[in-house]
């Protein structure tokens, strides 16, 4: 058993494992368990009893899931080679029959935690690019083939068509599973092991030190309030005088330039 969350209800257990049972009922990789009655609970996929097939030596590695705050849906990242680094958001509902996935994304490495917020369901990993595929249905699991990473891992990958450069930490739409546009970048070597949201933000653990450039150590936090608006473009050039040395003049040796500078945008 990789990881434990509690849905908002209260009673629903979510399980995340690398086996194929939980008290002798078919559950691969995900279970959902009522705690008021210790029972198993219905819901049920095949998608990891088949999907592991695809990875290397069929050694599908979950790694960690977590309900959204309101409870309606979850995410199950995952380790295990190529076709198998993915996160893949499930409804919480049971449904009729086997349960479809509302998103698969592929993050082409191994995916290591997640974390949920309102606005994003946040990852990390070792994994330096990513890619919203929408929802796949069970009939095409193994049909599945992915594409290949464009360029070796780095934090100075760039966005290569619908792939985008996200290194090592991503936030991922929690309606599509498409990479949002934050993205800090890490310093980090194996990856991102942890991630924890909290009232007040969202903390990071990793094996780097930096997040954004900024010296954090091996744990960062985010604040995750309101997003700061994005600046205006800028319309007008700033304005800049110099005042020494005079216009025109010839210096030599050691000097000083002094000025200002004006802009409409700050």
């Amino acid at each position: 058993v990789k990881s434990l969350d509690l849905n908002v209800d209260g009673r629903t257990l979510l399980v995340a494992h690398n086996s194929l049972y939980v008290a002798g009922e078919s559950r691969t990789g995900v279970a959902l368990i009522d705690i008021a009655t210790n029972s198993v609970l219905p819901w049920q996929t095949d998608w990891y009893l088949q999907s592991r097939l695809n990875c290397a030596g069929a050694r599908l590695a979950i790694r960690d899931a977590e309900f959204s705050p309101d409870g309606s849906r979850f995410v199950v990242v995952e380790k295990g080679g190529g076709r198998c680094d993915k996160s893949i958001a499930w409804p919480t509902a049971d449904g009729p029959g086997l349960e479809e996935n509302l998103w698969v994304t592929q993050m082409f490495d191994s995916v290591l935690a997640v974390g949920a917020a309102d606005n994003a369901f946040y990852v990390g990993g070792h994994f330096c690019y990513v890619r919203a595929m929408g929802a796949i249905p069970f009939t095409r699991v193994l049909e599945d083939p992915g594409v290949a990473k464009p360029t070796a891992c780095s934090n100075k990958v760039v966005d290569v068509g619908d792939i985008k450069a996200r290194y090592q930490i991503a936030a991922l739409d929690p309606n599509t599973g498409a990479p949002l546009d934050w993205n800090p970048t890490t310093t980090s070597v194996i990856g991102s092991y942890d991630i924890e949201i909290t009232p007040r933000g969202m903390l990071h653990g990793m094996d780097g030190d930096r997040v954004a450039w900024i010296n954090t150590g091996r744990f960062s936090f985010h604040d995750l309030g309101t997003p700061t608006p994005p600046a205006p473009p800028l319309d007008t050039p700033p304005v800049v005088s110099i005042e020494a040395p005079a216009s025109d003049a010839t210096v030599s040796g050691r000097f000083r330039i002094s000025g200002m500078a004006f802009d409409d945008v700050a």
